[in-house]
């Protein structure tokens, strides 16, 4: 993802991404957990409850999503700088795709992102549509993006609108080498994926480390 600038910062960015429904929530609080049991600084990027203007342009949303983004970023940057794990539940590719979705350019998408930092890894978390649709209840109208006019039938739209979703997210896990994941597998079996792809870049050995240090010391 050579749109977004190189985190030269000593912290980790972890993202984990997918269509609404996939599990995103679940599986990073259980990450982060793990992770802090294993000693380590862990801060959660989640990027929720952004304010909407109504009635909204595709470019007034993106714009809007995107503010809300970058004052996510900038409250987590001390986190990253002290050395830290940054768990982010949806990332800016979750912008991306819903601004390519409604119709941006792909250009204007990557440059409206460009200062996003990019992550170590993008774990992807695979669903079909149709058991998105099954775990979400009620959908709301930006969910279903109601605003693209796909069907005046919200469940309708979501599916027409979360299946333009996954293959964005589709074809920039062929482009940039997601690490995916099948989120119809059990919650558990999930995480003991996510967490043997985690251990790959960081060091999350420390705790068992220094334990066997001490264990040997006596």
């Amino acid at each position: 993802m050579s749109f977004f600038r190189p985190n030269r910062y000593p912290g980790k960015l972890i993202a984990i991404e997918g269509i609404d429904g996939a599990g995103k929530s679940t599986q990073l609080r259980l990450l982060a957990h793990w992770l802090r049991s294993l000693d380590a600084s862990v801060v959660e990027f989640e990027w929720r409850g952004f304010p909407v203007d109504e009635p909204f342009t595709p470019t007034s949303l993106a714009l809007q999503h995107c503010d809300s983004f970058m004052r996510c970023l900038d409250r987590v940057k001390p986190a990253l700088k002290n050395g830290s794990i940054v768990c982010a539940d949806e990332y800016a590719l979750a912008g991306m795709t819903r601004d390519l979705v409604r119709g941006m350019s792909r250009r204007w998408a990557q440059n409206l992102y460009a200062q996003a930092f990019k992550p170590a890894v993008t774990i992807y978390l695979r669903l079909p549509v149709e058991i998105a649709m099954r775990r979400l209840k009620p959908i709301s109208p930006l969910m279903a993006g109601m605003d693209l006019g796909l069907s005046l039938i919200p469940e309708e739209s979501f599916r027409l609108f979360q299946g333009r979703l996954a293959s964005e997210y589709e074809a920039m896990a062929r482009e940039h080498n997601f690490q995916i994941i099948d989120a119809t597998a059990a919650i558990r079996d999930q995480q003991l994926q996510i967490r043997e792809i985690v251990k790959r870049i960081i060091p999350t050995q420390r705790k068992q480390a220094r334990a066997a240090a001490a264990a040997s010391i006596h």
